[in-house]
């Protein structure tokens, strides 16, 4: 009787575990369906840029190259000025140059955020400023 029991149990047991891997192997086949149906799906091309989107995806990588180079100016200036003891005056200077910084990267952000029309007046009134910023930067001495 004992050996009967046994038998129907290891048969039933055989029988749920081919039911479970069937089950598996039936959601792998979905899975994998399911994949090559996102494989088959054309690739969605994006538009060319038109020539004033790559102007400003030119522009917007340059100026922002730009500000970081005279923040970390700006920055260096600052901690010269405080480890050599630079005079009120340079530092004064420096304020002032910051302050512009601090516009240019207003400037630029508003622009960004909004995409205000006549990008070619903008472009040419900022780089003029920025060219400005750099001038002064260059020839900045914390003395």
């Amino acid at each position: 009787m004992k050996k009967g029991t046994l038998f129907i149990l290891i048969i039933f047991s055989l029988s749920i575990e081919c039911t479970l891997i069937g089950c598996n192997l039936l959601s792998n086949d979905k899975q994998q369906k399911s994949q090559e149906k996102k494989m088959k799906k054309p690739v969605e091309e994006k538009e060319p840029l038109t020539l004033q989107e790559e102007e400003w995806l030119i522009f917007k990588e340059e100026t922002e190259a730009n500000l970081r180079f005279n923040w970390a100016h700006i920055l260096q200036f600052r901690s010269r000025i405080r480890k050599n003891g630079g005079s009120k005056e340079a530092s004064l200077r420096l304020d002032s140059l910051e302050s512009i910084h601090e516009s240019l990267e207003y400037r630029f952000d508003r622009y960004n955020r909004k995409g205000l029309p006549n990008f070619d007046t903008f472009r040419r009134n900022y780089n003029r400023d920025m060219r400005g910023l750099i001038k002064s930067l260059s020839h900045f001495d914390t003395k």
